[in-house]
């Protein structure tokens, strides 16, 4: 787990780089959240502020890639007589215990341990397991992510949106169609202004 660790502060270090002066170390503990104020990294004043939004996403997401690698193998099926609708737990899909045990977390202080324990990973393995939810198409990227992670060691897992390509419409006209027969549509003009 420390080598995860190391490339999630590597990362966001370097994600961050611009940014002038850090803060002290021994204001770690404390809470900036009421003093932060957020800008959109679109806007010229977010460039400014030196913080790589997409570097810092991709720091993330490789770091829980690294640590969920495997947690397809610890999927459980809880059987045949099992009523999905009233006992629904993620428990009953995951077998929490030996993944913990897996990734040497089973100290209560350790990262692993604590996500396990959480909503969000419960709700994930839920999710996962009963399939048929407002996140399925989140938790197929991120298994796609999974499967890209194995293969090859590419620079970044999240990309910027760029247009492949671009096409222009024109404005629709009548010309070429025969008015007579006016039985298989009704419009009369395209409008020109939206």
């Amino acid at each position: 787990m420390p080598r995860e660790f190391n490339t999630l502060r590597n990362k966001l270090i370097k994600a961050t780089h611009n940014i002038k002066t850090r803060p002290d170390p021994s204001l770690e503990q404390v809470d900036h959240a009421f003093t932060t104020v957020f800008v959109d990294p679109d806007d010229d004043e977010g460039e400014s502020q030196g913080v790589d939004e997409l570097l810092v996403r991709d720091a993330f997401l490789e770091f829980m890639t690294r640590i969920m690698s495997d947690y397809k193998k610890y999927i459980k099926d809880p059987g045949a007589n099992f009523n999905y609708l009233e006992h629904a737990n993620a428990k009953d899909f995951f077998n929490f215990d030996k993944f913990v045990q897996d990734k040497d977390a089973t100290k209560p202080d350790r990262f692993i341990n604590k996500l396990t324990q959480t909503i969000i990973f419960g709700s994930f393995i839920e999710a996962w397991s009963l399939g048929k939810t407002e996140y399925d198409e989140q938790i197929m990227y991120f298994d796609e992510i999974l499967k890209q992670q194995r293969k090859k060691k590419s620079q970044s897992l999240v990309q910027a949106f760029k247009e492949k390509k671009v096409v222009k419409a024109l404005q629709p006209t009548d010309e070429g169609l025969d008015l007579r027969k006016r039985k298989g549509y009704t419009y009369t003009s395209f409008p020109n202004a939206f």
